[in-house]
């Protein structure tokens, strides 16, 4: 078992982050920080992808949805889909 601690701070300031901890680079257990370790590159990345969804059929949009395993665990497409839709509308600042 692999436990990734990627924030532990108590608090969302500059460089700490609320608590969020991986298990197995799979599965996340999330108190509100999971955006915050992600590199402005994979942010932009993410807000790109969300985007671009409406331009994609469902089918393919959920097909990528399920690639990047560290954010959407082990989520089937749709809810995989959703999933990155919710983190890309937090870091929006639309949620």
């Amino acid at each position: 078992m692999r436990l990734r601690v990627v924030g532990c701070s108590g608090g969302s300031v500059k460089d700490r982050f609320l608590s969020c901890f991986l298990l197995n680079d799979t599965v996340a257990l999330d108190a509100g920080g999971l955006t915050g370790p992600l590199t402005l590159e994979e942010q932009r990345a993410l807000l790109e992808l969300a985007e671009r969804s409406t331009s994609l059929t469902q089918e393919r949009f959920e097909e990528l949805a399920e690639l990047p395993r560290p954010l959407v665990g082990n989520l089937d497409g749709p809810r995989a889909a959703a999933r990155l839709i919710g983190m890309a509308n937090h870091i929006a600042g639309r949620q």
